[in-house]
């Protein structure tokens, strides 16, 4: 209520309802995929980023990072956050979370300018370098 995504109907009524920012990803299903995974998987792993960071340094494996740390069973040792986005859940819902990625990275897609990035860094000054652009347009990874 403080931040304004929710409100009372009358001070003191105890009536909640929704403003235009907690309907918000009711209305458009990739930013509830983005509001999900920020809650469910960035903000746990966040929370643990010093242990990882203490566990694997200043690694930059995929298979030592904040995201392994949280939710990766010592049974998955070696696997990446992607693995387990791949077995986790049961029947229909296996492999949910990797389309709620998905989903998600298209909702942070769809404002996305690359032109903003293509002004705002200086690309000659690589050199003789190979830059790869990887991003997915689509809801599914």
């Amino acid at each position: 209520m403080t931040r304004h995504i929710f409100a009372e109907t009358t001070p003191g009524s105890e009536k909640i309802v929704h403003t235009k920012i907690s309907a918000a990803p009711i209305k458009n299903p990739l930013l509830r995929s983005y509001v999900g995974h920020n809650l469910e998987e960035v903000a746990p792993a966040s929370l643990n980023l010093v242990a990882a960071l203490k566990r694997y340094g200043e690694s930059v494996e995929p298979t030592e990072s904040a995201f392994v740390y949280t939710f990766l069973p010592k049974s998955m040792t070696g696997k990446t956050l992607f693995d387990w986005f791949d077995v986790d859940g049961e029947g229909d819902r296996k492999g949910w979370r990797v389309k709620r990625f998905g989903e998600s990275m298209s909702y942070v897609l769809s404002g996305f300018n690359p032109k903003a990035i293509h002004s705002a860094f200086d690309w000659d000054g690589l050199g003789d370098a190979t830059f790869v652009d990887v991003r997915s347009r689509s809801s599914c990874l």
